[in-house]
């Protein structure tokens, strides 16, 4: 997510050099804005020197530190900015963003707390304190923060169809079902969330309403090498064979180097009894991946 830039002019001691100051830390957030961090940071030095400093400069001199990957210095000044204001939300989320790129993920998920005991229904706190918690492999309690955003902001397509993926991995097919309907419902050209629906709905069997979704994925985007893919693997299931390799190169056409199709176009192959054609696409496969044990059993299968 982008880290938030605040812009409030706060209210600082009467200095002759308050002017001075002011005109330094709005300079710095122009710079900000242009994505000039290092012209950005030595204007907000500038303005710290006048005198000129609150929990707004010291966020958004975290930002510009943030900007230029010195993310142990921006964790500093977010931690200045909540000393001098400790409800200021901004901070505390952008202090998760930093730890979070540090690979600090439990410390990350404390900032983030942090910011929404302050506000609950901050969406991008929510949706970062949810995607951390995935990649901590927690998805329950991952799922729990993409209701909560889904309840904040029942618009928000990205929630709904990451909620729909971990539905998925909890094999909560039916409920997935429902996230990705919610997500296509509010853009009905989002490919992820078609994409994510026909998986779920091949899951539970129904393949010509995965076809279906997977249809809609491809129309949104005609490269969406997953969809073809995956399209083409519910066709295998449906037993129209020459449609499923047509799908596998489709997606192969996008990537060549797409192991899971040259994989399900062996087992297509193979399933057909063309196993000369299957030992090549296992083999090509193999080259993508040669640890794939599963891979080489097939391969072998079709070579016996």
């Amino acid at each position: 997510m982008a880290l938030p830039l605040a812009f409030a002019i706060s209210v600082v001691p009467a200095k002759a050099d308050l002017a001075r100051g002011e005109a330094e830390y709005l300079r710095g957030n122009a710079h900000c804005d242009a994505r000039e961090f290092s012209d950005a940071l030595a204007s907000y030095d500038r303005a710290a020197a006048f005198g000129y400093e609150d929990h707004v400069m010291w966020n958004n001199r975290g930002v510009a530190l943030d900007g230029l990957g010195r993310h142990e210095d921006s964790i500093q000044a977010y931690t200045r900015a909540l000393q001098r204001n400790p409800k200021y939300e901004i901070a505390a989320y952008n202090l998760g963003n930093a730890f979070a790129q540090l690979g600090q993920f439990e410390e990350a998920l404390v900032a983030y707390d942090r910011a929404l005991a302050i506000n609950p229904a901050y969406a991008d706190a929510l949706y970062d304190k949810a995607l951390v918690l995935a990649r901590l492999g927690r998805a329950r309690p991952s799922l729990q923060a993409y209701e909560a955003l889904v309840r904040a902001d029942s618009g928000n397509v990205v929630a709904w169809t990451r909620k729909g993926q971990l539905l998925e991995e909890l094999n909560k097919f039916d409920e997935a079902v429902d996230a990705y309907n919610a997500a296509t419902a509010q853009n009905p050209e989002d490919g992820d969330a078609w994409t994510g629906l026909g998986d779920a709905l091949y899951a539970l069997e129904r393949y010509e309403e995965a076809v279906e979704a997977y249809d809609r994925a491809i129309a949104a985007d005609p490269n969406n090498e997953e969809a073809w893919n995956n399209k083409g693997f519910t066709f295998f299931m449906l037993g129209i064979h020459e449609e499923a390799l047509a799908c596998y190169e489709k997606a192969l056409a996008i990537n060549p180097r797409y192991k899971q199709a040259w994989y399900n176009k062996g087992y297509t192959f193979h399933g057909i009894n063309r196993l000369e054609e299957a030992v090549t696409a296992y083999e090509k496969a193999i080259e993508m991946d040669r640890g794939d044990e599963v891979l080489w059993n097939n391969l072998g299968n079709a070579l016996y």
